[in-house]
C-alpha cells in the first residue's frame, strides 16, 4: 500500500489499482496516491473486454503516465510492453494470480501458483508469469519447507530469465530466490 511504499522505499507518489471482471468485461481502476499525506490525487478508469488485452495494457500505461504528467517516448513504451502476453486467458490467470500472491497464507501461494501455471500453459513465452510462478513457489517453500517447491521456484525463475533477463520482475524473483537460499552476493548481482 502507499504508506508501506513510503516507509520502505521513500516513495512520495504511489500508483495503486484494481481489476474487476464481469463476464468478458473488465474494469481497471488506477489511482495516484500521495504517500506522505495518504490521499488520492487522481484516478483513471478503463472499461474493456478481455479480447483486446494488449490495447488495455497500452491504455492503462497512457492513463498512469497522464496522471504523473509524463510523456512516454518510444523507448519507454517498448520497456512497458516487455514481458506482456497477447493471450487473453494467460493474462487473466496471471492477473488473478497476482491478487493471491499478495496474501501470506500457504493457501494463497498455492492458489497463485496454480493460476500462474495456467498462464504459462496458455503462453509459454510469458516471462512475467514465470517470474511470478517462481515467487509463488518460493512462498510455498517458506510455508512448508518442502524442497520440491524450492526447486520449482528455481526452475520458474530460470525460465523467466531465459525469456527476458531485462525485466526487473525476472531479476527480482531470482534475487529473492538467491536471498532465501543464503546466496546473498548472487542476489545483489541480480539487482545491480
Amino acid at each position: 500500500n502507499a504508506a508501506a511504499a513510503h516507509q520502505v522505499f521513500g516513495a512520495t507518489l504511489v500508483v495503486t489499482g484494481s481489476l474487476q471482471k464481469n463476464g468478458d468485461r473488465l474494469r481497471l481502476i488506477a489511482n495516484l496516491v500521495d504517500a506522505v499525506k495518504r490521499r488520492q490525487i487522481a484516478s483513471r478508469t478503463i472499461d474493456a473486454t478481455l479480447a483486446n488485452i494488449t490495447e488495455i495494457q497500452d491504455t492503462m500505461a497512457d492513463r498512469v503516465a497522464e496522471m504523473l504528467a509524463l510523456n512516454l517516448n518510444p523507448e519507454a513504451r517498448r520497456a512497458l510492453a516487455a514481458g506482456r502476453t497477447t493471450v487473453a486467458a494467460a493474462y487473466e490467470a496471471y492477473a488473478k494470480g497476482l491478487g493471491y500472491l499478495q496474501g501470506r497464507r500457504a493457501d494463497d501461494f498455492a492458489l497463485a501458483g496454480g493460476l500462474f501455471e495456467v498462464a504459462v500453459q496458455k503462453d509459454a513465452t510469458y516471462a512475467l508469469a514465470y517470474a511470478s510462478l517462481g515467487s509463488a513457489n518460493l512462498g510455498r517453500y517458506n510455508s512448508s519447507h518442502d524442497a520440491k517447491f524450492l526447486e520449482q521456484a528455481r526452475a520458474a525463475c530460470q525460465r523467466a530469465l531465459e525469456l527476458n533477463a531485462e525485466l526487473p520482475e525476472t531479476r527480482l524473483a531470482m534475487a529473492m530466490l538467491y536471498s532465501q537460499t543464503g546466496k546473498f552476493e548472487e542476489a545483489v548481482r541480480e539487482l545491480t
